[in-house]
């Protein structure tokens, strides 16, 4: 995996930041709140968008995880599902809670969460992940 400071400007103008960590391959995108930006939750359809035109992905089938509060006892991650408008933009998100046990083995390996792509790695014992569509 790619990693990555993502600089994007928030809805309300401000220059912001956060960590990316893109498999291009597996067109995966992880999003990581730095200490000192705003919560990627906050911006995530900012940051879904600007990444994949920085980074040249495919928004068909773009698997997007946001991760806040990293490695604090609040830590948590969410896949997103997003709906693509008539201009190719990514709108209307949907969270989906991303077990930790399956994140760690997403970056572990650098595969996608979809059970086609990292069926492999994850093993019955985890938690469902949400079926992909809109």
């Amino acid at each position: 995996m790619e990693s990555h400071i993502l600089e994007y400007r928030s809805a309300a103008f401000e220059v912001c930041q956060c960590q990316i960590e893109v498999c291009r391959t597996m067109n995966v995108v992880i999003a990581t709140e730095t200490p000192d930006g705003i919560e990627v939750t906050e911006n995530v359809e900012t940051i879904a968008n600007e990444v994949v035109r920085q980074f040249d992905l495919n928004p068909h089938g773009l698997f997007f995880i946001e991760r806040c509060y990293p490695e604090t006892p609040f830590e948590n991650a969410s896949l997103v599902e997003f709906c693509l408008d008539e201009g190719a933009e990514l709108r209307n998100p949907k969270r989906f809670d991303l077990p930790p046990s399956v994140l760690a083995k997403i970056k572990g390996v650098g595969v996608g969460p979809h059970y086609d792509r990292f069926n492999t790695v994850v093993t019955v014992d985890d938690d469902e992940l949400p079926a992909i569509g809109c």
